[in-house]
């Protein structure tokens, strides 16, 4: 009965030994994960604001495009503020008739 109860102690005493080596080998995986996870996270907040400023570059690219016309544009906008200017003028001279 002693010799039974020894040896279940000892089959007891071995797995308790592989239960910590496990959990000790999972406590490091877990650990590299959670410096991963803050590296990573570190990596999104860099990206995010990356991705914001480019955002703010293109809006501001599309606004001095819109405000650069092209000569033809620009003389063509020209023309219609005269014609427009030659109508009000018209507008105003029958009014004050």
């Amino acid at each position: 009965m002693a010799d039974d109860l020894e040896s279940r102690i000892s089959r007891i005493e071995s797995k308790l030994v592989v239960m910590l080596e496990k959990y000790r080998r999972l406590e490091a995986e877990k650990e590299e994960y959670q410096r991963k996870t803050a590296e990573l996270a570190g990596d999104v907040d860099k990206l995010t604001k990356q991705i914001e400023q480019l955002k703010l570059d293109n809006d501001y690219l599309r606004m001095a495009r819109a405000i650069n016309s092209s000569a033809a544009e620009l003389s063509q906008s020209k023309a219609i503020l005269t014609q427009l200017v030659r109508d009000v003028d018209k507008c105003i001279a029958q009014l004050t008739d």
